[in-house]
């Protein structure tokens, strides 16, 4: 092959001309007039691409800088660089050969195309693009295909392009736009990109529509741009985030359509967003806004998310006319976040009004009718009975609240919590049915309510209580959850009493230094444990049925000073009452029968067992690498009594023994002398 500057000697003459005059470096550029129509095979970490490339010609590396004479006399391009006859490089296939950029070119305001060529293997450091572009306006690169680069197509400080109707697969990002504004990406095919599809850096006037996107890390992300467009787009499985927004203000998200991503679209610190007319589908949240003000999210289609609209510390937001199947809203912030919300009725949750009450007292059940979701903030006094909701994120939800009656409700197939409370007091929850939620009940900061006659039926914990004191727990009945049944989490002070807890994973589960709490009568059975104590302190676990479960009727780990006492915990397949790395605990009177080990002990040190009955088991009281625990009294099992203590009961019992013969013959004697005399 000759390099193209020795095609003939009158072009050679004409450039070496142009180099000593102008002083411009164009990469040699190595040429073939064979065809190629066969399969080039590209290999990208564990990806084989196989893509049947267009009829070009091979050439090697591009770089202009502002000298297009030179390169349009070189025969690497066509055109003159007017608009209506711009400078054309097109029908080129070029390996990077993993070091530098395809085509690098700079500095250039005269109209230009790339179009129609193939550009792979770039190098993997710093601007290394298939197509690099800095500080150029009034380009189109239109047509091309961009495999395994570091930046399929990178535009740097560039305004007034056009990128428009590319294939950009497994480069490490798709497009990206660094600086610069007004430039249009369109229907653009970018696809299996490690970071990023589509991104920009300080950018504005951006338009970025008709785009597919899929198989990226990142679908499309502005970063500090402002008043840009993002609309019509289709974003299919982009693993973490479809649009997202960080630091931008004044852009518009409209009509595109989002797929399977674990955020939909998502805004951080942002202002005045604008999405409406999306459909968004199947995501882990539809819409998620973080720190973001006055942002309007509007006429949307939601549907099957677990959560549709996700607003977090995101004053002045306004949530209305979206049309929400299977999911819901949540919200979150301080109260006078949560008041500047504006969330309307005509949202509708599986065709049913979201109600969104603030500030309001004595609501009644006629308040809340046919309600797809319920969502209150301060307020008292008020009655929500009778309801059926199923399939949204949120059954019902009240923040700041105080004497709510939540009663006689029915709240199924909920993906996050049938019941949840925030930061709320002294409300009544009794007599729902919860069935089949991820959480039946959730408290949150929330203290002095009253949870009774409830039925909570597979969920993945039945009732929640996350860093929430003082609660009375009492009379419900909770069974067949894939986790707990109870699960307490850093919550304090509760009292649970004679609930029905059993086939659940857990029966009971104190965690996370959740202290002081009182277990009592209860039945936690046929669970796998019943009651489970991890990192709690100075509770009572007391007179509980904890019997007939796969592991232990009774867990304590991590665990100091509690009080197990009068438990029953017999017929489980392992233990009764199991210590691990527990101290100074007290367990006593309890009935431990017909399990492998009554009590087992593994570096449990200073606990007190006493008063327990611990019949019919393997081994009625078992210790490994324990100290100073003491033991007595426990009926039948003399395990733990030192030999000088048997030998004091030996001596005293003969004693008794000794002096009752004694006065038995004293008796007989008594009764021959009589008889004699």
């Amino acid at each position: 092959m000759k390099p193209i500057l020795c095609l003939n000697k009158k072009k050679a003459i004409t450039l070496a001309i142009l180099f000593s005059l102008l002083g411009i470096s164009i990469v040699t550029i190595n040429t073939s007039q064979e065809k190629r129509d066969d399969g080039l095979e590209i290999y990208d970490n564990n990806h084989l691409v196989k893509q049947n490339l267009k009829t070009s010609k091979i050439s090697g590396k591009i770089y202009i800088n502002n000298n297009w004479t030179a390169a349009e006399a070189a025969g690497i391009c066509t055109g003159n660089g007017s608009y209506s006859n711009p400078y054309t490089i097109e029908d080129l296939i070029i390996d990077g050969g993993g070091f530098g950029s395809c085509i690098w070119i700079e500095n250039s305001n005269v109209y230009f195309k790339i179009k129609n060529c193939t550009l792979l293997n770039s190098g993997s450091f710093g601007d290394d693009s298939g197509i690099f572009l800095s500080f150029v306006n009034n380009s189109i690169i239109i047509n091309n295909t961009c495999l395994n680069n570091r930046y399929g197509i990178y535009l740097y400080g560039s305004y007034h392009n056009s990128i428009l109707e590319n294939t950009a697969n497994y480069n490490r990002d798709g497009i990206f736009l660094n600086g610069g504004a007004f430039n249009n990406i369109s229907q653009n095919n970018v696809k299996n990109s490690e970071f990023y599809g589509i991104s920009s850096f300080s950018n504005g006037n951006i338009t970025i529509s008709k785009n597919l996107l899929s198989n990226n890390f990142y679908g499309i992300e502005l970063d500090l741009s402002h008043g840009n467009r993002i609309s019509r787009n289709t974003l299919n499985n982009n693993y973490d985030r479809g649009i997202s927004l960080f630091y931008v203000e004044n852009n518009s998200i409209y009509e595109n359509d989002i797929l399977n991503s674990n955020l939909g679209i998502t805004s951080y610190n942002s202002k005045n967003t604008l999405i409406s007319n999306n459909n968004i589908t199947d995501n882990h949240i539809a819409v998620f806004l973080r720190l973001s003000y006055d942002d309007n999210v509007s006429a949307n289609n939601m549907n099957d998310n677990k959560y549709a609209v996700f607003l977090q510390d995101s004053e002045n937001t306004i949530v209305s006319s979206n049309l929400i199947n299977k999911c819901g809203i949540f919200i979150s912030g301080s109260l006078n976040v949560l008041r500047s919300y504006d969330i309307d009725t005509n949202n509708l949750i599986n065709g049913k009004p979201l109600y969104y009450f603030i500030d309001k007292i004595n609501l009644k059940p006629n308040d809340f009718f046919n309600a797809g979701q319920i969502i209150l903030v301060n307020c008292n006094d008020s009655m929500v009975s009778n309801l059926e909701i199923s399939n949204t994120s949120l059954g019902i939800s009240i923040y700041y609240c105080e004497n709510i009656s939540i009663g006689g409700n029915d709240f199924s197939k909920n993906k996050v919590n049938a019941i949840a409370l925030y930061h709320s007091y002294n409300n009544n929850i009794s007599g729902n049915s919860l069935i089949d939620n991820i959480d039946g009940l959730y408290l949150e900061e929330s203290g002095y309510n009253i949870i009774t006659e409830n039925t909570v039926v597979k969920n993945n914990n039945g009732l929640h209580l996350f860093n929430s004191n003082d609660n009375s727990i009492m009379g419900n009945k909770v069974f067949n959850d894939n986790v707990n049944g109870f699960y307490l989490e850093n919550s304090s002070s509760n009292s649970i009493y004679e609930n029905n807890v059993f086939s659940n994973e857990i029966g009971i589960l104190l965690n996370s230094y959740s202290n002081y709490n009182i277990i009592s009568r209860n039945n936690a059975t046929n669970n796998f444990w019943g009651i489970f104590l991890e990192i709690g302190d100075y509770n009572t676990i007391e007179r509980n049925d904890a019997s007939s479960n796969i592991e232990s009727g009774i867990y304590v780990t991590l665990s100091f000073e509690n009080v197990i006492t009068e438990n029953i915990a017999n017929n489980n397949n392992e233990t009764g009452i199991y210590l691990f790395n527990t101290d100074y605990n007290i367990i006593s009177r309890n009935t431990a029968n017909n399990n492998k080990r009554g009590i087992y002990l593994y570096f449990s040190d200073y606990n007190r067992i006493f008063g327990n009955t611990l019949i019919g088991n393997n081994e009625c009281i078992a210790e490994d690498e324990c100290n100073e625990n003491t033991f007595r009294n426990n009926g039948s099992c003399n395990y733990g009594i030192i030999i000088s203590d048997i030998s004091t009961y030996i001596l005293f019992a003969s004693l008794g023994i000794i002096s009752a013969a004694i006065l038995i013959i004293s008796v007989l004697v008594k009764k021959s002398s009589r008889k004699n005399a």
